[in-house]
């Protein structure tokens, strides 16, 4: 039972250098509502903003679904913003109704929306 625990404990260790090399290499970890647009570009939600993320591959993610994300601390100046998507996962599942509206909204008048 010893050798388990010893183990578990190494691993618990290693993702925590990992996650904080990560961090202080100019990235951040993000926990997000993303929004797919009509084109199959995803955004994040970074409180009542889109973020588009950059350099990630297109998974099947819904609008609504919330995400794992490390991405670059630094954001785009454009608008809406962007930054540098480093790793993407969904932790679960989602609808349109999770999403903060003034974020859908910001996009549909940039007509990332047809309706």
């Amino acid at each position: 039972m010893n050798k388990k625990y010893t183990i578990g404990f190494c691993i618990f260790i290693v993702v925590i250098i990992l996650l904080t090399s990560i961090v202080f290499s100019g990235n951040d970890i993000t926990v997000a509502r993303c929004i797919i647009t009509e084109n199959g570009e995803l955004f994040m939600v970074d409180g009542e903003r889109p973020v588009i993320l950059n350099g990630c591959s297109k998974k099947d993610y819904k609008t609504g679904d919330k995400l794992f994300i490390i991405h670059s601390t630094a954001y785009a100046e454009s608008y809406p913003e962007q930054t540098s998507a480093k790793l993407v996962f969904k932790i679960s599942d989602g609808t349109e109704q999770d999403v903060n509206q003034k974020a859908l909204d910001i996009l549909k008048e940039l007509n990332y929306f047809d309706s």
